[in-house]
């Protein structure tokens, strides 16, 4: 699931919700995954 932060609120930005989110991975809940541009370019 990608997480998107205008849906919480308009205008959100992932520095709002950093330490959620970590409490979020910490607690085993949810992965963090990290994209490049790289990984766009073998998408399908």
């Amino acid at each position: 699931m990608k997480f998107i932060y205008k849906v919480v609120k308009e205008g959100a930005r992932a520095r709002e919700y950093e330490d959620a989110l970590q409490w979020l991975v910490d607690a085993k809940l949810m992965h963090k995954i990290y994209r490049s541009a790289a990984d766009l370019n073998h998408a399908v």
